[in-house]
């Protein structure tokens, strides 16, 4: 693992190898955009998720989580792929073509994508996930875990019913 943090920019980077063999790179910095990627496809993206679940957290506690599921994200990326794929099909064949249909099993598709990177989170940083938040307000994940469930359910829902 390689760990760079350059205090001019306030930004840590750190470049590892996936479980499947690619260099994972995972940029987090104090401005409002992260990135994160495999190889040299990297993409900027808007931390909401991190926003949301770190409330409260003090900023090396957040860095270290944010992290963490960024590449809980690149090391999930071949499952979710999977999963893309089996809901992607399952759309055709029941001729779901709307873009507001489409549009929410791709909600719902992210919504997978986020719960796998948290869970990986969890489990990659054991007893030290519950012990960091032990005095932080847990509603920020109840609210977190809720949305992603029901958006993740309702992509099923939305297809078979």
């Amino acid at each position: 693992m390689i760990y760079r943090e350059d205090k001019t920019d306030k930004k840590i980077t750190i470049k590892k190898r996936t479980w499947f063999g690619m260099e994972g790179v995972v940029e987090i910095s104090q401005s409002f955009f992260h990135k994160a990627g495999l190889g040299k496809i990297v993409i900027p993206h808007p931390p909401l998720v991190n926003l949301l679940l770190r409330l409260g957290l003090n900023r090396d506690d957040k860095n270290f989580l944010s992290i963490t599921h960024e590449f809980g994200h690149l090391q999930t990326f071949p499952q979710s792929v999977i999963y893309f794929l089996l809901i992607s099909y399952f759309t055709i064949i029941q001729g779901r073509t709307s873009w507001q249909e489409i549009l929410f099993l791709l909600i719902s598709t992210h919504s997978v994508w986020e719960i796998m990177a948290e869970l990986f989170t969890i489990s990659s940083s054991g007893h030290q996930y519950k012990l960091l938040y032990k005095e932080v307000s847990v509603i920020p994940r109840i609210v977190f875990w809720t949305i992603t469930i029901l958006f993740s359910i309702g992509g099923w829902f939305l297809l078979f019913l």
